[in-house]
C-alpha cells in the first residue's frame, strides 16, 4: 500500500521544546500540590498515601450520574461511586500485591483523620469526597494571572525577571497558602490527655507531653476506632516500665506503630508490642 503524503509534513520542519510539549496526552491529568509533603497526610502510612493519589484519579472532574440499584445518583466534581472491594482490587496488579478490605477501611479511616476525603457508605456502595477538590485541582490558584498569560513585545522585557521554575514561587506561597488537611503542630498544642496521668515514665518524658494532647487523641480515635487507646497507652507504659533497656526514644512513633497494628489485627489492646514485619501499616 503506498503511504499518503502529505505535502506540510514534508514542508515543515520537525520542531521540539516548547512546542512538542503541546501534543495531547489522552487520559486527562490531576494536579498536586508540593505542600502535600509537608502535610498530615504525607505522615500516614503508605497504603493510605496510595489509596490518596489513587481517589484524586478516579474523582470526576465533572458532574456525572451513575446508577445504584436501578436508582440514579448524580455525582458531583471530585466525587465518585465505588466501593470497599473494588478499592482493594484497584490496589495492585497481582492479588498477592493487593490491599484487603480491611486495610481499605482503615486506610479510608486515616484520610478521613486528616480531612482528605469524606466516605458515605451505603448497602450498594460508598461515595468518595475529595475535600476542597476545587481548591487544589484548579491550575489558577497555583500561580499568578500574569504569569499564565503568553507575553506580548512589550512586556517580554519585564517578565526576563521571572524565572520558570516555580519552586521560588512555591516557597513564598508557602508563607500565604494554608494547606486545609495539614495538622499544624502550633495548633494543636493543648494540655496532656487525661490517660497518660499516673504513668510516670510519659509524665516525665516532656517533649510527649506536648505531643500527647487532647486533639491528637480524636485524630487517633477516628483513624483507630478498633482500638482502646486509653488500654493500649497503659500496656506499653508497663512494658517500657519492665523493660527499661528496651525503651523506645521516638514515642509518638511506637505508639502510632502500634496503633496500626493493632488496628489491622481487628482492634482491641495488648499486653506487650511483637516484633514488626514489613507490611505492618499497610
Amino acid at each position: 500500500m503506498t503511504p499518503r503524503r502529505d505535502s506540510q509534513a514534508t514542508s515543515e520542519p520537525v520542531t521540539s521544546g516548547v512546542q512538542a510539549r503541546q501534543a495531547c496526552i489522552p487520559g486527562g491529568f490531576v494536579l498536586l500540590a508540593r505542600q502535600i509533603w509537608k502535610s498530615s497526610l504525607w505522615a500516614l502510612p503508605d497504603a493510605a498515601r496510595i489509596l490518596a493519589v489513587h481517589c484524586l484519579m478516579r474523582a470526576n472532574h465533572k458532574p456525572g450520574k451513575v446508577n445504584v440499584g436501578g436508582e440514579v445518583i448524580m455525582v458531583e466534581r471530585g466525587q465518585f461511586w465505588t466501593s470497599v472491594a473494588a478499592l482493594a482490587r484497584a490496589s495492585g496488579r497481582t492479588k498477592r500485591s493487593r490491599l484487603s478490605t480491611q486495610n481499605v477501611r482503615t486506610a479510608l479511616a486515616r484520610l478521613q483523620s486528616v480531612q482528605f476525603l469524606t466516605s458515605d457508605a451505603t448497602n450498594h456502595g460508598t461515595m468518595i469526597t475529595i475535600c476542597n477538590y476545587e481548591t487544589y485541582q484548579n491550575p489558577e490558584n497555583y500561580s499568578d494571572n500574569q504569569t499564565n498569560k503568553r507575553p506580548t513585545s512589550a512586556q517580554q522585557a519585564g517578565n526576563k525577571r521571572l524565572t520558570t521554575n516555580n519552586n521560588d514561587k512555591n516557597d513564598k506561597n508557602d508563607k500565604k497558602v494554608q494547606n486545609t488537611f495539614a495538622l499544624s503542630d502550633e495548633k494543636h498544642r493543648s494540655a496532656p490527655h487525661a490517660s497518660i496521668v499516673g504513668l510516670p515514665l510519659y509524665e516525665a518524658d516532656k517533649k510527649l507531653r506536648e505531643k500527647l494532647t487532647d486533639d491528637v487523641f480524636k485524630r487517633w480515635e477516628s483513624a483507630y476506632p478498633g482500638v482502646d487507646i486509653p488500654a493500649l497507652i497503659k500496656s506499653l507504659h508497663e512494658w517500657e516500665v519492665a523493660n527499661p533497656t528496651r525503651q523506645k526514644k521516638n514515642r509518638m512513633k511506637f505508639f502510632v506503630n502500634r496503633l496500626s497494628a493493632q488496628q489491622d489485627r481487628g482492634g482491641a489492646s495488648e499486653s506487650k508490642p511483637r516484633s514488626r514485619g514489613w507490611t505492618d501499616g499497610i
